[in-house]
């Protein structure tokens, strides 16, 4: 008995130790027990870039969702939980999808469950031993610190051979550390009469703890045996069902520890392979060690506590159930995939202004130089966003504006918006009257779920009024005028030539000396003159400038031939609008073309695209003009045209200009402009 003993964890089971080694003694331990703790804590790296880290997600909560948060744990090869997991390291999947932004936060607050089995056959010695080194070896469970009321369970079963060889439940399940002090204070260990197959009392235990941790692994699980030694079956058998229970055991992710009382570890063999091979410590208890060597076991297993809370925010639009899973798209081969059911509602859309059926009014009004302009150009429409009763809103991603299924505007709302704002240009709404207006507002969320909502507003355009009549003097004699005063004017030339005929045959003959004149004495050369001027081609059509360039509001271009080009390109189109600015009309925007007796009017396939009073024109796809249509060139907020037309049919070519040239000394400008 003089010399000392180590258990597995370095725990003396010795009594008589001289002082000066018992001090080595104990540095011995603390060493051990140090180097213990760092192997543990370097272990989950090691397990981590290995790949052998087994992982159980449970309670899914998706009160909140999108966000989504569950608990999850983490075993290594030899059951023990792995501490250092974080962001970093921990990638949460999905459907097989990897979610973004996970946040993993440790805990120390998870539950322990432990369940002893105390060995009362024939052979117990705990009278021998002492019964409040028994009763110590089990409280100082409670007395030490290590169990958690509320969170950690405890139950002591019992293997009896009195009535027959059977297992005793000898306190229930209890989440009360006071309750197994009580008892443990009060129970006598009383043994049986018949020896006992102790190892089948283990085997039961584990049954036990499957209904307590359903999910194997999922919270620690601990089974300690308490007894003197396996006295049924011999220890070449029990050796072997240890061995094979312990391997049932480490599947389970359940870990043993087994306590020896007979001081001479008499038959130990089964118990220290069910420990050793189940994951935990076989420990010879000691008289006079009992509370210092079992509060190290505990502390051992209430270390396993370590569970982390993980939260992310879920990407997927769908309903239906979802699977969770850890460091890979797929289901584990083994532990435990996360799930959970949702069904994703989209929101709904209101539009609250402009007011649902309500009725706009755009007048044109006459500002400070008469020329009359519409005092409305530009709507707003907000829309309201809400979520369904239960449900968390959601961030939305975008909002688009649509008019009469046209895209009018879109908006990106910031995060947590629950109103959308857009601008509605009804420039091109012209038509006189009221205008039925389809209005929509569609919102896509972040998890891509869309939503719309629609209603119908009217736009009353009261246009400028018709200019008064004109005089029908003044209109007839713009008709008829120049031919009047031709008549008039060849009239009186044909009465000046009579007469000058008359004067010349009744006027007496004289001889009179013609001299050369002046100019051709002096050699300077005559100029031939030429009266008149060529007549300007008749107008088939006008458009007249509504909006545009400064400077050609209110201006009207004639159109005179068959075929007129109208663009930005001074060099192609025969109507040019802003040629040296970053316009919306395009270089060839469009082509007016006569018809027949009518016109058309073609999109040349515009970047920004043309429309007659209010409907765009599809590219390439004549459309019959009539008089009084309003065309709209590109954007008018980003340098567009807008242009009335009228047809010519009552109107005819402006008069001839009666100008006075000199062929051989002019301008060549001035007569040009005459040409054509």
């Amino acid at each position: 008995m003089g010399r000392a003993s180590v258990g597995a964890i370095g725990i003396p089971i010795t009594s008589c130790i001289e002082p000066d080694k018992a001090m080595k003694h104990q540095l011995y331990r603390f060493t051990f027990a140090l180097l213990t703790v760092l192997s543990l804590l370097a272990l989950p790296a090691s397990a981590l870039a290995q790949g052998s880290i087994t992982f159980f997600v449970t309670n899914v909560d998706t009160s909140q969702f999108p966000d989504v948060k569950f608990d999850l744990r983490a075993i290594d090869l030899n059951n023990q939980a792995v501490a250092n997991l974080s962001s970093t390291n921990v990638a949460v999947y999905e459907n097989g999808r990897q979610a973004p932004n996970v946040q993993v936060l440790p805990r120390t607050d998870g539950p322990v469950n432990i369940i002893f089995v105390i060995d009362l056959g024939q052979f117990a010695n705990y009278q021998f031993f002492g019964l409040n080194n028994v009763r110590l070896a089990i409280s100082t469970l409670v007395t030490g610190g290590y169990f958690k009321d509320g969170i950690d369970t405890v139950t002591v079963l019992g293997r009896q051979n009195s009535n027959g060889d059977q297992t005793l439940v000898l306190l229930p399940t209890t989440s009360t550390g006071l309750t197994l002090s009580n008892w443990v204070a009060n129970f006598n260990f009383q043994r049986g009469s018949g020896k006992t197959k102790g190892l089948l009392g283990v085997e039961e235990a584990m049954a036990e703890m499957s209904k307590q941790v359903p999910t194997p692994g999922g919270e620690t699980a601990a089974i300690v045996y308490i007894g003197r030694y396996i006295e049924d079956p011999n220890t070449t058998v029990a050796t072997s069902s240890a061995q094979n229970l312990a391997l049932t055991a480490k599947e389970k992710h359940i870990t043993v520890y087994t306590f020896q009382t007979d001081l001479s570890k008499f038959n130990s063999q089964p118990l220290q392979v069910l420990a050793t091979g189940a994951n935990g410590v076989y420990l010879p208890l000691d008289r006079n060690t009992v509370a210092t060597s079992t509060g190290n076991i505990y502390q051992a297993i209430t270390a396993q506590r370590t569970v982390y809370t993980v939260s992310y925010r879920s990407q997927l639009g769908e309903s239906g159930t979802r699977q969770i899973t850890i460091n890979s798209p797929a289901a584990p081969g083994a532990g435990l995939a996360g799930s959970y059911e949702v069904t994703v509602e989209p929101p709904s859309v209101q539009i609250t202004e402009p007011n649902p059926d309500s009725t706009i009014l755009r007048e044109a009004k006459p500002n400070a130089d008469g020329a009359y302009s519409y005092d409305l150009n530009e709507v707003t429409v907000t829309a309201d966003i809400n979520w369904p009763s239960g449900a968390s809103p959601r961030n939305i991603t975008s909002a688009e504006l649509y008019v009469n299924g046209a895209r009018q505007d879109r908006a990106e709302p910031p995060a947590g918006a629950t109103q959308v704002e857009f601008k509605w240009d009804i420039s091109d709404v012209a038509a006189e009257g009221i205008n039925a207006m389809n209005v929509e507002v569609r919102v896509t969320d972040e998890l891509n779920v869309q939503a719309s909502g629609e209603t119908t507003v009217n736009i009353d355009v009261v246009p400028p009024p018709a200019p008064p009549p004109e005089n029908p003097t003044v209109v007839f004699f713009k008709k008829y005028g120049i031919i009047i005063g031709s008549v008039v004017c060849v009239g009186l030339l044909g009465v000046a030539v009579v007469m000058g005929i008359i004067w010349g045959v009744t006027r007496p003959k004289q001889v009179v000396q013609v001299a050369a004149p002046a100019a051709a004495a002096s050699g300077e050369a005559m100029h031939t003159l030429i009266g008149g001027s060529p007549t300007k081609e008749k107008a088939l059509a006008t458009l007249k400038v509504l909006e545009g360039p400064r400077g050609l509001i209110g201006e009207t271009f004639n159109i005179t031939k068959a075929i007129t080009i109208i663009g930005r390109n001074p060099k192609v189109a025969h109507i040019v609008f802003y040629p040296d600015e970053p316009s919306s009309v395009s270089r060839l925007h469009c082509t007016i073309q006569l018809d027949g007796k009518q016109f058309i009017i073609t999109d040349n396939n515009s970047s920004s695209g043309s429309r007659i009073n209010g409907d765009w024109l599809k590219p390439n796809d004549p459309v019959q003009l009539r008089d009084g249509d309003e065309i709209i060139l590109g954007d008018l907020a980003k340098l567009g045209v807008k242009l009335v037309f009228h047809m010519q049919a009552a109107a005819e070519s402006k008069e001839a200009i009666d100008r006075t040239f000199i062929v051989d000394d002019f301008n060549q400008d001035e007569f040009n402009k005459f040409k054509e």
